[in-house]
């Protein structure tokens, strides 16, 4: 969308969730969880073991994700090429097209700063031997 509207182009971009002004956001936990999170925030793996809380308001979900950006595992890009046929996903068009909002977006995985409980679990789980990535956030000079 924003190479669309710096060559010319009117450009229209839907959220999935409505918009909500700076005046409207309340900061009640319940509210935001309710407006704010995919399904109330009761979304679960198929198995129900894990909640998920996918934002789903404004920018994709980063007024409450803190800014997190994982990219499509191959696997699923693979599914949606096979199962729907959706080449772009497998020939390389939606890796470069996610390669340039990355980068618009200042993601990255370096300086970013770790909490108590989160540098506690990385410290753990790398004393146990696994693997540990931060992950990527979109910090970009704004």
């Amino acid at each position: 969308a924003a190479e669309l509207a710096q060559a010319g182009r009117r450009v229209l971009v839907l959220e999935k969730a409505k918009y909500m002004r700076r005046e409207e956001v309340t900061g009640v936990e319940a509210d935001a969880l309710d407006g704010m999170y995919e399904q109330g925030a009761l979304v679960t793996t198929e198995d129900t073991s894990i909640k998920i809380l996918a934002g789903s308001a404004f920018g994709g979900g980063s007024a409450v994700n803190w800014s997190c950006s994982l990219r499509t595992p191959d696997s699923v890009k693979q599914e949606w090429a096979s199962q729907h046929g959706l080449a772009a996903f497998t020939d390389g068009t939606f890796d470069a097209a996610l390669d340039a909002v990355c980068a618009r977006v200042g993601l990255k995985s370096e300086g970013v700063a770790h909490n108590g409980a989160n540098q506690a679990l990385i410290d753990g789980c790398q004393r146990l031997g696994y693997h540990v990535e931060t992950a990527p956030q979109a910090m970009a000079d704004v």
